[in-house]
């Protein structure tokens, strides 16, 4: 008898119709896009209206953009040129649109950083301008259709979640992007009271000499502070990483020891969450009781931003098979609540145990959810 298909190549199909649906005929029926929405549960895509999607599984925003060639073209060349520039501009503006309705956690999207940061508005823009062309298709009408994509992953999340850029709501932990921000501040200080002189010095019928005779021992004082502040903050922005990497930790609530044994075996953690209603999003928090068990305090930023906080998947078997959480991960059931992931006591103490230990899995984002 023929076997049924495996799990990876049916979610391989499934994702490819769900690509389909934006690369393919502008003519689809209510039935076949029924069809593709449903194939796109599966396959943990999240639609944004008609212009894209959000594949969890894969952490990439992807959109299509259409583009028709100007009538006052003056040949073939030109008019299908005009048509591509058109539909990429098109698609990138449609992903800008899909990657604002990306979570960044359950209080917060994309969107809201739009509204409310340009400075966030202005580097997503240029995160955007480097997009990926997956595919190109010219239409019956001398139309240029054209997808793009985007990770979730590295530039994106960066923009969205570099401390000191974004509302303390989503702020990560660590120290870095407060020092940068102050030393923003005291540099512009100092370039102020460098403008101030200039015009003392400039002003008519006075002697740059006597200004800068009579130009402020107070002045001077503040200049001299404030560059040996910023000296400091340098030199403490330059060890940053080391303070970074030796966090306070607190002491664990003691294990039985077969399952202390069984924590110290772990390679990563898998929880399981489907079922329970839980969304994605590119930072959620696994908590239990009050305990924030991850992201905790000790998470290595940088490798969340380029690598994801957690990778998502759909079925089981994938994900113990997948890399992310080792040969030997802990699987924990999880149920969704309004803003985190909650695990049970037992299982917190478990997580805590894995904490407390420098170079721990959980540290380094070695985390899978499914969904």
């Amino acid at each position: 008898m023929p076997r049924s298909p495996s799990p990876a190549p049916l979610a391989m199909t499934l994702t490819a119709l769900v690509i389909w649906a934006l690369i393919g005929p502008l003519t689809t029926t209510p039935t076949a896009h029924a069809a593709t929405n449903a194939a796109a549960q599966q396959a943990a895509v999240e639609y944004v209206g008609a212009v894209g999607f959000i594949d969890w599984e894969n952490a990439k925003a992807v959109a299509s953009g259409t583009g028709a060639p100007p009538p006052q073209a003056a040949n073939l060349a030109q008019a299908r040129a005009a048509a591509r520039r058109a539909a990429l501009l098109d698609a990138r503006r449609n992903l800008l649109e899909v990657v604002g309705q990306v979570r960044i956690d359950s209080q917060t999207v994309v969107r809201n950083l739009l509204v409310e940061n340009d400075q966030v508005t202005s580097r997503i823009q240029g995160v955007l301008e480097r997009s990926e062309i997956m595919a190109e298709q010219r239409l019956a009408d001398g139309s240029v259709r054209i997808t793009v994509s985007v990770p979730l992953t590295g530039a994106l999340a960066r923009a969205v979640l570099s401390p000191g850029e974004i509302g303390t709501s989503v702020a990560s932990p660590g120290r870095m992007g407060t020092l940068e921000e102050r030393i923003r501040v005291l540099e512009a200080r100092v370039a102020a009271l460098s403008n101030a002189l200039e015009v003392l010095e400039n002003r008519p019928h006075t002697s740059p000499a006597a200004v800068r005779q009579s130009a402020d021992g107070q002045t001077q004082r503040q200049l001299t502070a404030l560059d040996a502040r910023l000296r400091q903050l340098e030199t403490g922005a330059a060890q940053q990483p080391s303070m970074a990497a030796s966090p306070v930790r607190k002491t664990a609530p003691p294990l039985p020891p077969v399952t202390q044994a069984e924590a110290r075996a772990a390679t990563g953690l898998i929880i399981d969450a489907r079922g329970t209603g839980f969304k994605p999003t590119l930072r959620p928090r696994i908590v239990s009781g009050e305990r924030l068990l991850y992201p905790s305090d000790s998470v290595n930023f940088d490798t969340g931003v380029s690598q994801g906080f957690v990778r998502y998947y759909r079925d089981l078997a994938q994900a113990q098979q997948g890399r992310r959480a080792g040969t030997a991960p802990k699987v924990i059931r999880a149920q969704a609540t309004d803003d985190a992931l909650q695990v049970s006591s037992a299982d917190g103490d478990f997580l805590e145990n894995i904490l407390a230990e420098p170079g721990n899995f959980l540290d380094r984002c070695q985390v899978v959810v499914l969904f």
